[in-house]
């Protein structure tokens, strides 16, 4: 308990420390952004430009097989794409009602 207590007046004094000089530790809260950000730029700018890239060279290779059977897909696609142009398909957004005529009933006499 008495160790709570303490430690809870501490961190009192700092927050009143803090609001009393709030001017200074602005300027010390910004001026350790600025030292923050301009070494996270050294690092990714300059030190970067200075590197050289590693390239590993590999060398290309045509896969004949891997090629027909891509064209073969594309010849399949485009057979279809050219037949579903010559079907006709009914249009969804007016539907057709097909009406049929019911045999005549019946007529029931009152008796």
């Amino acid at each position: 308990m008495i160790k709570i207590k303490q430690i809870k007046k501490y961190l009192n004094n700092i927050f009143w420390f803090v609001a009393k000089h709030a001017t200074i530790f602005f300027f010390l809260v910004f001026f350790l952004a600025l030292i923050l950000g301009g070494f996270v730029f050294y690092q990714y700018s300059f030190l970067t430009e200075k590197s050289e890239p590693r390239f590993t060279i590999q060398s290309l290779k045509f896969k004949e097989s891997l090629y027909e059977e891509i064209l073969t897909e594309w010849e399949e696609r485009q057979k279809n794409f050219e037949e579903s142009k010559e079907k006709i398909y009914p249009n969804l957004f007016k539907p057709s009602i097909i009406i049929e005529e019911l045999p005549p009933e019946e007529s029931e006499s009152i008796d």
